[in-house]
């Protein structure tokens, strides 16, 4: 029998293999004759919420003389907050942060704030002399300013109903400063930082990038549903780094998308488990901000090596919509030798 009870508060989220060096020999091997250590698996089962408010993996430890067999619980909390934001200017668009001037000026350091969405609106080291010398000796520009249809709200996906949202975004025209282009290169963006902007995009932003999608909406078994930023590309005047004008084509937010991912065939496919089986109506009991909640939730058994359980982790976490990944290690006794011979035919050494 399992009892699931999530952690939470946990400082770091991650508990650790708690047990990994409590293994049970379950195959006797004669003095004198012991082969060398085998090369380590893992069975993982992985309980994903019907109803998305829980998230349960775990992953089983045995050892026997020709491999072993690990068993480790990892376990997303799925509680989010149920915060949405509202207005439009609820979402804090990157400006200055701390920076040290790069050799050119005209060669931006990009702040890390700036780095997530793939541009910025301020910026303490814009040129602005240089940029309005050139716009004074060159008026041939031909710049575009996007305008909205309607004043700034939170935009949705919705799904049935007019208050079902699949996806919360925010919506605004951005006077770009600085941005990155196709080619992942970071450029300044020609424009007026105190006045009315010279170019300004269409910009739909997700309130927050990989939360799930809204509860309303129903998907196949086995897959989770996350909302992400998408973005296009757009034709922007900018500088190089001498300071010469450029045109190139920019990453602009274009919208926030329900997005479906199937966890179970990604690991397969990516040759960190040899198999993934998906348990049905599995019943989850947590106690959460106080609150008892029970929750619904598939159960997935991933199979795969010991040396692949970081990047299977990594892989989960980064896939599933939940922020609180829990591992517990627990030992396990015995295991068909032929199987097991299976997963570490199946799955590469990390």
């Amino acid at each position: 029998m399992w009892t699931n009870h999530a952690n939470p508060y946990h400082p770091y989220g991650f508990l650790g293999r708690k047990y990994r060096d409590e293994v049970v020999e379950v195959y006797p091997t004669p003095p004198n004759t012991r082969s060398p250590d085998p090369e380590p698996m893992e069975v993982v089962f992985s309980a994903r919420s019907v109803a998305a408010d829980s998230h349960i993996q775990r992953v089983e430890k045995t050892q026997r003389r020709t491999g072993t067999l690990s068993l480790f619980m990892l376990l997303l909390d799925g509680v989010i907050s149920e915060v949405k934001s509202t207005l439009a200017d609820e979402i804090v668009f990157p400006g200055p942060t701390n920076e040290t001037k790069p050799q050119s000026p005209f060669v931006p350091v990009v702040p890390n704030e700036c780095k997530k969405l793939g541009f910025c609106v301020a910026t303490d080291h814009y040129p602005t002399d240089h940029v309005k010398r050139l716009l004074k000796s060159r008026r041939n520009y031909s710049f575009n300013v996007d305008e909205l249809e309607t004043p700034e709200v939170t935009v949705v996906q919705r799904l049935g109903g007019p208050d079902e949202e699949m996806c919360e975004s925010t919506e605004r025209v951005i006077p770009f400063t600085m941005a990155e282009s196709k080619e992942k290169k970071w450029h300044y963006i020609l424009n007026n930082v105190s006045g009315p902007p010279l170019q300004g995009f269409r910009a739909q932003i997700c309130d927050r990038d990989r939360s799930r999608c809204s509860q309303v909406a129903e998907f196949p078994l086995g897959y989770e549903a996350i909302c992400v930023q998408k973005y296009m590309l757009r034709l922007m005047y900018a500088l190089d780094e001498k300071g010469e004008v450029i045109q190139s084509f920019f990453r602009v937010p274009s919208c926030c998308s329900c997005t479906m991912r199937n966890i179970g065939h990604g690991l397969v496919k990516n040759k960190l488990a040899a198999c993934v089986n998906i348990v049905p109506q599995v019943t989850s009991i947590y106690e959460w901000k106080n609150e008892i909640n029970e929750d619904s939730e598939a159960l997935l058994m991933i199979k795969t090596r010991t040396s692949q359980v970081d990047k299977l982790t990594e892989f989960v976490r980064s896939n599933h919509p939940y922020e609180v990944c829990e591992v517990i290690s627990l030992p396990i006794k015995n295991g068909n030798p032929p199987y097991l011979k299976w997963i570490g035919e199946s799955v590469p050494e990390a």
